[in-house]
């Protein structure tokens, strides 16, 4: 999830750094994107703990209800709506040389708009129910990928004292410059959720449950080679 807010200052800069007057906007490639609303992240594991020789499950939701703003070149896009994102993931726990590491075994990933989701905009709590449509790759039977879907739900309750959220980065180099933000807030969150009806396996992960309300956007703006 990325976006921007670009001032005109911001934009003159743009210019001079990539060598070229400000008006001559056909000079460089221009991409932005922006990212407002709200974000809630689960994550549960069957393995808190590795050790070797552990056969692990870990599941991932991402749920938001957003609006998001595409520029590049020649067109522009707007989209507002829900998402809900599914990954999961199987693996072996294995010891190289005196390192654990993880051996994939399955992995599964799915999206779709077709949701419903609430994330309050305190980041108090949140709700997502979708039928996701996934493709899983097991790695152990040749790479065999199988297609098929998952209905998910999912609820957040916000727990904690809010956090802000301010964040800027900007880049240059040779082939060009990017600049982006992230501003909002975040909360710690409980989560309960169920697969086809079933509980998620495991328990939920001590880190990567949260609450977010962000503004968020990025610019990239490429040199073009003469």
């Amino acid at each position: 999830m990325k976006a921007l807010r670009v001032e005109v200052p911001v934009l003159l800069l743009i210019a001079a750094l990539l060598g070229a007057p400000a008006s001559s906007a056909a000079a460089a490639d221009v991409f932005s994107v922006r990212f407002h609303g709200g974000v809630a992240l689960a994550a549960w594991t069957t393995c808190p703990s590795w050790e070797a020789g552990d056969i692990c499950e870990e599941t991932r939701v991402i749920a938001s209800d957003a609006s998001t703003a595409e520029r590049f070149p020649g067109g522009r896009e707007r989209d507002r709506g829900p998402r809900v994102v599914l990954q999961r993931f199987l693996f072996e726990v294995v010891d190289l040389n005196g390192v654990l590491q993880s051996i994939p075994m399955l992995e599964s990933f799915g999206g779709t708009d077709d949701a419903v989701v609430r994330v309050d905009q305190r980041s108090r709590y949140a709700s997502a129910t979708a039928t996701v449509p996934m493709s899983t790759t097991q790695y152990r039977d040749t790479s065999v990928v199988v297609e098929d879907v998952v209905t998910v739900h999912v609820r957040w309750t916000g727990h904690g004292s809010l956090v802000a959220i301010d964040e800027r980065d900007q880049h240059v180099d040779a082939v060009g410059l990017s600049i982006s933000f992230t501003k909002g807030w975040q909360r710690p969150a409980a989560v309960a959720g169920t697969l086809d009806g079933v509980p998620v396996a495991g328990v939920p992960q001590a880190e990567g449950n949260t609450l977010f309300t962000v503004r968020q956007g990025e610019l990239t703006v490429y040199r073009r080679q003469r």
